[in-house]
């Protein structure tokens, strides 16, 4: 673990390295923002921590946030906390709206510190994969990645430009950009209308003529479908 540290006292630095960190010493805030510095991380866990008593500043994290620095900050004060102050419930309150995440009182050790910042980074790392995962589920690309299709909006683009679709077109293309590669019966392409075969497989091929003139009404002469003889249709990868 990579833990960049502002303002912290030696024998906390000394107990972070014994916790097997690898602690990196900024001379300033600005430091955060150096390309050296944001490289070293190299997607390893991370946190910064700062001594909010010597930084002069419960608010500090405000400072760090412009930068642009996402991951975990933590402060710690050599203070033991008296949970019936005011000023120190204020302090911590004050720390946590300038965006820090957590604020550790005396007695300190390198453990906790170490934890509280593991504990917060895979937090961070796990919303963010939950918030990828579902953005991927909801989008789906194809045709060399040009045409783009988002599922909440109900929208569709090719190469940036949209293209309207009526609920069944937009619904066909959206379960062929399911499998792309893959030949959809009409039979299939009924069900996911929840129409039947006899009547509906006309209506399927209906859907197809017009998803491919109103792509070429975008993009005249492109064809984002396969039509395979016998078989069905498939998006084009």
């Amino acid at each position: 673990m990579i833990i960049l540290a502002m303002n912290l006292q030696q024998d906390l630095v000394s107990d972070l390295r014994k916790q097997d960190c690898r602690v990196l010493e900024l001379p300033s805030i600005d430091a955060i923002a150096s390309n050296g510095t944001m490289a070293s991380l190299n997607g390893e866990e991370h946190g910064l921590v700062v001594d909010v008593d010597r930084a002069g500043s419960a608010r500090i994290p405000r400072e760090i946030r412009k930068l642009k620095f996402a991951g975990p900050i933590v402060g710690v004060s050599r203070q033991e906390r008296d949970s019936q102050a005011p000023a120190d419930v204020e302090a911590e309150v004050a720390f946590m709206h300038a965006g820090g995440d957590r604020l550790l009182r005396s007695p300190l050790s390198g453990r906790i510190v170490k934890e509280v910042v593991r504990t917060i980074y895979r937090r961070i790392e796990s919303t963010i994969k939950r918030s990828e995962s579902a953005a991927a589920e909801s989008t789906r690309e194809f045709y060399n990645r040009r045409f783009r299709m988002h599922l909440e909006r109900r929208a569709a683009t090719l190469d940036g430009m949209e293209i309207k679709f009526t609920v069944g077109e937009f619904d066909i293309l959206w379960e062929l950009a399911e499998r792309p590669g893959t030949v959809f019966s009409r039979e299939q392409l009924c069900k996911i209308l929840e129409i039947g075969f006899e009547t509906g497989e006309r209506q399927v091929d209906s859907h197809v003529k017009r998803i491919r003139r109103k792509v070429q009404r975008v993009k005249a002469d492109e064809d984002i479908l396969d039509t395979i003889y016998g078989l069905g249709y498939k998006v084009k990868i």
